[in-house]
């Protein structure tokens, strides 16, 4: 049997560098319209990714059209997709996809990270992937 001993010594070495990069996310309001906070994930994410020298790009987005309860057609535009794609010429492919958004709005009261304990993050998106 395999001994994973050093891997999760090194995961537990990280537990500071993991809290403060998902807080940071966190953070960021990333709802889902506020395209300048998206912008501003998409740029760090990309800053951050960038360890797997692989081909990353940002792919625009169409605007969101929805009908209002009046009837009338409202648009919102959205921030880029960001696509990373790391040795696509292998003949099998793996394929994940995670959304950066969260449902608060900029002027919500649930903002900013807190440690609320040694093992418990509370924040917009630290529960799932949003941040």
């Amino acid at each position: 049997m395999k001994d994973f001993k050093p891997a999760l010594n090194w995961i537990e070495s990280q537990k500071q560098t993991m809290i403060d990069l998902v807080a940071r996310w966190s953070n960021m309001n990333t709802h889902t319209f506020n395209v300048k906070g998206l912008t501003e994930m998409v740029n760090d994410l990309e800053q951050y990714l960038a360890i797997f020298k692989e081909n990353i790009q940002e792919i625009a987005l169409p605007a969101f059209e929805w009908v209002n309860p009046e009837g009338k057609i409202e648009r919102a535009e959205l921030a880029p997709l960001l696509m990373v794609s790391k040795r696509a010429h292998l003949p099998r492919q793996a394929l994940f996809l995670i959304h950066m958004d969260t449902v608060y709005p900029m002027h919500d009261d649930f903002q900013q990270t807190i440690l609320t304990d040694s093992k418990t993050l509370t924040g917009p998106g630290v529960a799932d992937a949003g941040g």
